[in-house]
C-alpha cells in the first residue's frame, strides 16, 4: 500500500497538504487496482514516483473503459441471443420447420446446409440460388480483377526495387573516392582568391597608369565592337579569296598588254577552228544516217 508518512512542509503548507493527500489516495486505488489484476498476489516492485503515478492511473482507466465495454457488448450478445431464443419460441412456423427438417433426406439436408453456409459466407440474405449464383460470379469476377491488379503491382513493386537498387549503387559511386573533393582543393581555392585580389589591384593600378598617359587612349573597344571588326576581317578575306580565284583563271595570260591581245586573238581563231571542225563533223555524221536511211 501507499505510505501515508506526511513530509515536514505539509504541516505548515496547507497546499502541500492536500496535494500529498490526493497523491495517497490515487496510490491507494492503484494498488488496489494491481491487486485485483493480480488475483489477490502481491505486484511487483516498482519505482513509485510522480510518472510512475501518472503512467498506472492513465492505464487503469484505459483498463476500466475496456472492462466497461467487454461487459456492455457482453449484456448486448446475452439479451439477442435471448431475444432471439424467444422469437423463436414462439414463432408459429417453428414446428412446420421442424417437421421438415426432420423428414429431409441426408441429401437434401446436405443440400440445405450448404445453401446456409454459402448465403452465410457471402453475407446473403436470400438463398435462392440465382442469387446466390449471381453472387459467386461477382465473388469470382473481382477476385480476378484483384489478381490482375496485385499481378502488375508486384510488376510495378520489382521495377521500382530494381531502379532503388541502381540508385543505390550509382550513390555509392558517387560518394567513393573518385568523386571526392581533392583535400588541397581549399588551400588551391584560397590560393587563386589571393591571386585573383592581387591581380585586381594590379589591373586597376595599370588603367589608372594608362590614364595618367597623354597619347594613350584609355577607352577601350566594348566586346560589340570587336565582333563587328572580326565580322568585317572576315568579310576582307572572303573578298580576297573571291579575288584570287579569279585571277587563277588569266595565270597564262602575258602580263604585257600588246602580248596579252595577241594571245586573246589567238585563243578566239583556236576556238574558231574548232568549232567549224565540230560543225562538219557533225553535218558528216548527219549525211552518212541519211545515206544509210
Amino acid at each position: 500500500m501507499a505510505s501515508t508518512a506526511w513530509s515536514p512542509s505539509a504541516i505548515f503548507s496547507p497546499t502541500v497538504a492536500r496535494q500529498q493527500q490526493a497523491q495517497a489516495k490515487d496510490w491507494n486505488y492503484v494498488d488496489t487496482w494491481l491487486t485485483a489484476k493480480f488475483g489477490g498476489r502481491t505486484a511487483p516492485a516498482f519505482e513509485r514516483n510522480a510518472d510512475t503515478l501518472k503512467a498506472l492511473l492513465l492505464l487503469a482507466a484505459w483498463n476500466e473503459n475496456a472492462d466497461e465495454e467487454r461487459d456492455l457488448v457482453a449484456r448486448l450478445d446475452a439479451r439477442a441471443l435471448a431475444e432471439l431464443k424467444e422469437e423463436i419460441a414462439t414463432d408459429p412456423d417453428t414446428e412446420i420447420l421442424s417437421a421438415i427438417s426432420a423428414h429431409l433426406t441426408r441429401d437434401g439436408r446436405q443440400s440445405l446446409d450448404a445453401l446456409s453456409g454459402l448465403a452465410a459466407m457471402l453475407h446473403s440474405t436470400s438463398v435462392h440460388p440465382p442469387h446466390l449464383a449471381q453472387e459467386v460470379l461477382s465473388l469470382t469476377s473481382n477476385a480476378a480483377a484483384l489478381t490482375q491488379q496485385h499481378a502488375r503491382v508486384s510488376f510495378t513493386q520489382s521495377r521500382m526495387e530494381a531502379e532503388i537498387s541502381r540508385l543505390k549503387c550509382l550513390l555509392e559511386q558517387l560518394q567513393s573516392r573518385a568523386f571526392s573533393t581533392p583535400d588541397a582543393l581549399l588551400a588551391q581555392t584560397s590560393e587563386w582568391t589571393r591571386e585573383t585580389k592581387k591581380l585586381g589591384v594590379k589591373v586597376a593600378s595599370y588603367k589608372d597608369r594608362i590614364a595618367a598617359r597623354p597619347g594613350i587612349q584609355a577607352d577601350w573597344p566594348s566586346l560589340a565592337e570587336v565582333g563587328q571588326q572580326e565580322e568585317e576581317v572576315r568579310q576582307g578575306l572572303e573578298r580576297v579569296r573571291e579575288l584570287e580565284g579569279r585571277l587563277r583563271r588569266f595565270h597564262r595570260v602575258p602580263v604585257e598588254r600588246e602580248r596579252a591581245k595577241a594571245e586573246v586573238e589567238r585563243v578566239r581563231r583556236e576556238l574558231a577552228r574548232v568549232t567549224r571542225e565540230r560543225d562538219r563533223l557533225f553535218e558528216t555524221l548527219v549525211e552518212g544516217e541519211g545515206g544509210e536511211g
